[in-house]
């Protein structure tokens, strides 16, 4: 693929999302793991993870730091440890993916 093919949306730490042209898909990169899905199921993704974003935050209070929580999403084969400072990114990553998305789709109209 050439560079124009991918968009970088954003990047951290932790990974990086980017948009294919090609197949219209996010691609999400999380540490060595690397998935694409459509617009809309990262859109489901992000609500699964905000809607459950004050639960997760309070499990790890009980928590040392370098303990890892798993995240279960909607996706019954996808299950993600992270520990704290790993979830603090996860939430940057995907929340500012999740502007920019949102951005680039008022910039349309």
């Amino acid at each position: 693929m050439t560079q124009k093919e991918i968009s970088l949306i954003h990047d951290n730490k932790l990974g990086y999302a980017a948009f294919c042209h090609n197949c219209n898909e996010i691609q999400l990169v999380i540490g060595n793991l690397f998935f694409h899905v459509s617009t809309e199921k990262f859109k489901n993704f992000i609500y699964g993870m905000i809607r459950d974003k004050e639960k997760m935050f309070a499990e790890f209070n009980n928590m040392s730091p370098c303990q890892k929580l798993l995240l279960i999403t909607k996706d019954e084969n996808l299950k993600i440890a992270v520990n704290q400072k790993e979830l603090y990114q996860l939430f940057e990553l995907i929340e500012i993916t999740s502007l920019m998305l949102e951005v680039d789709n008022l910039l349309k109209v």
